[in-house]
């Protein structure tokens, strides 16, 4: 990246032209999956990726937009592939390249262009009325290759946190099966759930105490009324996610938080209750709801020496600060992304 353009309507040296001028948007065809032969070509959706087909519609790589459903999301393959009739693929001339036309579409809002009143809808003549500023090849190349670049890390990244995510799974199981040796009795022999406590949003004042909600930390109050650390779940609402605050906290009636450890290690506690899938025992017909009666009659087996829990929670925390750590990075390469996005394809920042 060398220069800044100026502030002109026509970046110096790009072509201005109506969308249908240089691409097409071509209709996908119908492929129940009755009809699908599993094989190694990818079938797409308006959302991605739906299933596998022995036979190709297009001769990849290629572009697949969303027309029906999810409009406007824009989708590539790298092979040839089937774009069912929910769906538009792309025809262009050979003056654009493809791998800069997928960023390119990316910044049109095409997902905001729905057309339908049921079901929504992209109308390929709207889209063709659109007015894009088109570059030389050579500099469509080179941004290609800057973005593509970028999303290669984000891909590791994902691939990173997916295997780590597998392993946590994996340690998981392994760690939380019953042992010789090993405690048996009532979940409630190993701690005890209660309810949090109501605090309304009008009476809920800016401090340093975390407000944990059914889908963890939410808000800060002036006020903690459970001392640190602790360990928080959901009650109602979002039922089975598993929250770890270091510091005391402000459990919300939406919660269920561990008033009593028994002297058994919080962190410990807190990768039990991860591994013991507390969704399954949600109730209600309406908003899912968890009755922490039911789960203290339960029989669980888990050691009742802290040396061992204490050892089981730190290999688990060494696996989660990895996924933690790769998740952040992810976090910056998608700001990176769409900032190098915003400026490489309007031509606020030139390549050549």
């Amino acid at each position: 990246m060398k220069k800044k353009a100026a502030n002109n309507r026509t970046v110096n040296g790009w072509q201005s032209g109506r969308f249908d001028s240089r691409i097409q948007l071509q209709y996908g065809a119908s492929l129940p999956e009755s009809k699908r032969v599993s094989g190694h070509v990818p079938v797409f959706g308006s959302n991605g990726r739906v299933g596998l087909h022995t036979e190709s519609l297009v001769k990849g790589p290629g572009i697949i937009v969303g027309r029906k459903g999810t409009i406007g999301a824009i989708t590539w393959s790298d092979e040839d592939f089937w774009p069912i009739d929910t769906t538009y693929y792309v025809e262009s001339d050979p003056s654009l390249d493809l791998r800069w036309l997928f960023y390119k579409l990316q910044t049109l809002a095409l997902d905001k262009m729905n057309t339908a009143s049921g079901t929504p809808g992209l109308n390929r003549e709207e889209v063709y009325r659109l007015q894009i500023e088109i570059p030389p090849l050579p500099e469509q190349e080179k941004v290609a290759e800057i973005l593509g670049s970028v999303d290669e890390e984000i891909q590791k990244t994902d691939e990173i946190i997916a295997t780590t995510e597998k392993l946590k799974r994996g340690l998981l199981q392994k760690f939380f099966k019953k042992k010789k040796g090993w405690h048996i009795g009532r979940f409630d022999n190993l701690m005890v759930l209660q309810r949090g406590f109501d605090l309304p949003t009008h009476k809920r004042e800016r401090g340093v105490f975390p407000l944990v909600s059914s889908n963890g930390i939410t808000d800060t109050h002036k006020e903690a009324k459970v001392k640190g650390p602790g360990v928080i779940t959901g009650r109602s609402g979002t039922i089975g996610k598993v929250f770890y605050v270091e510091r005391d906290f402000w459990p919300l009636n939406t919660t269920l938080y561990v008033k009593e450890f028994y002297n058994n290690d919080p962190m410990f506690v807190y990768y039990f209750l991860q591994n013991f899938k507390l969704e399954r025992f949600y109730s209600g017909t309406g908003v899912p709801t968890l009755n922490r009666n039911d789960v203290h009659s339960k029989i669980v087996a888990f050691p009742s020496d802290k040396s061992s829990q204490r050892k089981i929670a730190s290999i688990l925390q060494s696996v989660d600060e990895k996924i933690l750590v790769n998740k952040k990075l992810k976090v910056k390469l998608d700001f990176l992304k769409k900032g190098l996005m915003k400026d490489l394809l309007s031509g606020k920042v030139r390549t050549i």
